[in-house]
């Protein structure tokens, strides 16, 4: 009976001391997942950054297009026979240089009765001055040759202005792409002739979100790339 009595003891004092150790295995695993848990002596490996400070930039990458310094139709002024064609097509020409050439006989006749009139007009008013100062004639005769004058000169001065728009000249240098007519072709100020490209010179152009555009200024430095070309330019 006794040693049945002290069976049941140490059973009873094995499942306390289970129990006990159980508890504490518990709490010492809860305080190590709060960070309270045994300390090791072994260093943790970890990654450090030291700050400097830098010049700060912003860069924003857009898309553009470049485009030829110079472009523009060429058309005639006034309408017209083409009697003459001085450029090949897609070669250079230089400023000032005759491109085209327009019928301009009818404007020629034209001058020539107008310069006729001018004269008579320029005569009738040298006599009508010299009448005046010997008091022959009124102020109004006078104003009246001088008028008559004033509109012959006009007449005659407008006639070459249409002369000298029957040729038509390259505005600035460049290269001239295929023409659109031929010698003997009837133009008007809505025929195209062909385009004259100033290529010597390029234009790079793109667009910006708003926010950005305080970022730029005159005589910013700017990078761009061209399709196919590896370099930065």
């Amino acid at each position: 009976m006794k040693i049945k009595n002290l069976v049941f003891v140490v059973l009873g004092l094995l499942l306390i001391y289970l129990i006990v150790s159980r508890i504490n295995a518990n709490k010492e695993a809860d305080a190590g997942s709060k960070g309270g848990g045994p300390k090791s002596d072994k260093p943790i490996p970890v990654q450090a950054i030291i700050a400097a400070a830098e010049p700060f930039s912003e860069q924003l990458a857009v898309s553009g297009n470049i485009e030829a310094n110079e472009t523009i139709e060429i058309r005639p002024e006034v309408s017209g026979i083409v009697t003459g064609i001085y450029f090949e097509e897609g070669s250079s020409v230089r400023a000032g240089q005759l491109l085209i050439k327009i019928n301009d006989v009818d404007l020629r006749a034209q001058l020539g009765s107008a310069q006729t009139k001018m004269k008579l007009a320029s005569e009738t008013l040298r006599r009508a001055k010299l009448l005046f100062e010997k008091e022959a004639i009124s102020k109004e005769e006078l104003d009246v040759a001088n008028s008559d004058f004033e509109m012959a000169k006009s007449a005659t001065e407008f006639i070459r202005a249409q002369i000298q728009k029957t040729s038509i000249i390259a505005p600035f240098s460049g290269k001239i792409g295929l023409r659109s007519i031929s010698k003997g072709a009837y133009v008007t100020p809505q025929t195209l002739i062909g385009k004259l490209v100033q290529s010597n010179t390029v234009k790079l152009t793109f667009a910006i979100p708003e926010k950005y555009s305080s970022l730029l200024q005159n005589n910013s430095n700017i990078q761009f790339r061209v399709a196919g070309i590896k370099d930065t330019l």
